[in-house]
């Protein structure tokens, strides 16, 4: 199965409609449904290419992982561990590109005093990695340990649908190591 990206270029060819149906398309870096992307009147004879499914990751450039990645960090104050891993990360699943944004950005409005942390875990037992964003205290206590719970159970909660047909995953977890000063 391919996969359709608009391209800037008028040297490419068109391809007909019958090559578009019940094919996943990219408009923009999101998956739509073929009925669902601009009229050919308002793409100005911009055409579409196929780009084969292997080939996927390379749609997702570096440039628009590190704006995400930039706005985490400046913005968000949300420290990007091992910051090569987790672009490697997401290349391998572009899926969730659109995801990190706004759970990193919920994560931050529910542990606003927090130090927040991103990084790749990867579990050798299984051969899994994820990306995951650390929530630390500077101390624990009764309080603490119950704001983490509620908070993270809360952030989980609200993205566990987002999740149910990607492929890449974005945990939270606690580590209950003390926060360090932001840089």
């Amino acid at each position: 199965m391919a996969v359709y990206r608009i391209l800037p270029s008028s040297s490419l060819p068109r391809l007909s409609d019958e090559n578009l149906s019940n094919t996943p398309l990219i408009w923009r870096g999101d998956f739509v449904e073929p009925e669902r992307l601009p009229t050919e009147e308002s793409l100005e004879g911009i055409p579409l290419t196929q780009i084969p499914r292997g080939e996927l990751e390379k749609i997702f450039s570096t440039k628009e992982i590190s704006e995400v990645l930039k706005y985490i960090k400046e913005k968000l104050k949300i420290k990007i561990v091992n910051y090569d891993e987790v672009v490697d990360y997401l290349r391998r699943f572009p899926d969730i590109l659109h995801l990190l944004q706004d759970i990193c950005t919920a994560t931050r409005e529910r542990f606003p005093t927090a130090e927040l942390l991103l990084d790749t875990t990867a579990d050798p037992e299984i051969d899994l990695q994820d990306l995951t964003i650390y929530v630390r205290y500077s101390e624990y206590n009764e309080e603490t340990l119950r704001d983490l719970t509620e908070g993270i159970d809360e952030v989980t909660q609200r993205f566990n649908d987002a999740f149910k047909h990607q492929k890449g995953m974005i945990l939270i977890y606690d580590d209950l190591q003390p926060a360090t000063k932001i840089e």
